[in-house]
């Protein structure tokens, strides 16, 4: 697996975890309809799950090298077209 689909995956089973599954369908709507960045900032700090994501992907925590920050951007878009709602 890629590291970005990996780390997508971890992000996405920790947003399942923190958000109720009611949320997770309208944010997956407010993402489809074109929310600017990601509609989990609505609910959670995001980033820091994205973080907590990168060490249970990796085992590390990230160096935010401009690699790092792109497999994280990579990463959120993955999710995001995904989608957090359980199909």
């Amino acid at each position: 697996m890629k590291a970005e689909s990996k780390l997508a995956a971890a992000f996405r089973t920790i947003i399942r975890r923190e958000i109720p599954a009611t949320d997770l369908v309208h944010i997956d709507t407010m993402n489809r309809d074109g929310y600017v960045g990601c509609a989990t900032h609505e609910h959670i700090d995001a980033n820091q799950a994205m973080l907590e994501a990168w060490e249970v992907a990796f085992g590390r925590e990230p160096d935010l090298t401009d690699d790092d920050l792109d497999t994280m951007n990579t990463a959120w878009d993955i999710a995001i077209k995904t989608g957090y709602a359980e199909a």
